[in-house]
């Protein structure tokens, strides 16, 4: 199904096509200024979109479970992307954003804020079999890394501050967390993710294999 929305559309609103899973194709025109909540939740056969430069908010999960995605570009526009916003994409591999956006950026097919120091989105579909976090970075967004299936190893630099909850949830093939030893919040240990004390564990990889010796800290 493919779907042209007039001119003169100035919004698509909450859960304008939820769901919609026969909806292959859709032309936004440049009136359109905001995206709504879930408006495009569960359109598993949308495989590209096309955000025009017009629209200033994309709402949480706009775009979240659309399956087939492959790839998304952020107009210079967007001022606000809502929370959750391309999770369950598991088909996306790269969220590129355009170089005059003042709020946003792109790193890799990885999405930031513009600042560089929150980490909000790594594609899930993202083929890559490592990452690492680049320096000056401070904060891992919630389910930042969720469902990113190819993943087996992370690191993570001395700026990281805080890494929110379920930032690796079912991230099924990552074996190992290895974080930079002058890191003053997070530490490591045979892969597993502690705070800098180690009096706290914080992540066992769904992806490792567990083994007593994993718990022997020198």
């Amino acid at each position: 199904m493919t779907v042209t929305i007039p001119d003169g559309v100035t919004s698509i609103g909450k859960n304008a096509f939820f769901d919609c899973g026969l909806l292959q194709s859709i032309t936004i025109p440049d009136s359109v200024t905001s995206i709504g909540k879930k408006a495009f939740w569960g359109c598993d056969a949308l495989k590209s979109i096309t955000i025009p430069d017009s629209v200033i908010s994309i709402g949480n999960k706009a775009f979240a479970v659309c399956t087939a995605l492959e790839s998304v570009t952020i107009p210079n526009g967007v001022i606000n992307i809502g929370k959750y916003a391309f999770s369950g994409c598991n088909s996306l591999q790269r969220i590129d954003v355009s170089e005059g956006n003042s709020n946003y950026f792109s790193c890799g097919g990885v999405l930031f804020d513009q600042s560089k120091s929150i980490l909000i989105k790594y594609p899930e579909g993202k083929k890559d079999l490592s990452f690492t976090i680049p320096d000056g970075v401070t904060i891992v967004e919630k389910y930042a890394f969720n469902w990113s299936k190819s993943l087996k190893s992370i690191k993570i630099p001395d700026s990281i501050t805080s890494i929110r909850c379920k930032a690796f949830d079912r991230c099924t093939s990552l074996k190992t967390i290895d974080v930079s030893e002058s890191n003053t919040s997070y530490s490591s240990c045979n892969g597993i993710l502690f705070d800098k004390a180690k009096k706290h564990l914080l992540n066992i990889r769904m992806g490792k294999k567990i083994h007593l010796i994993s718990f022997l800290m020198e």
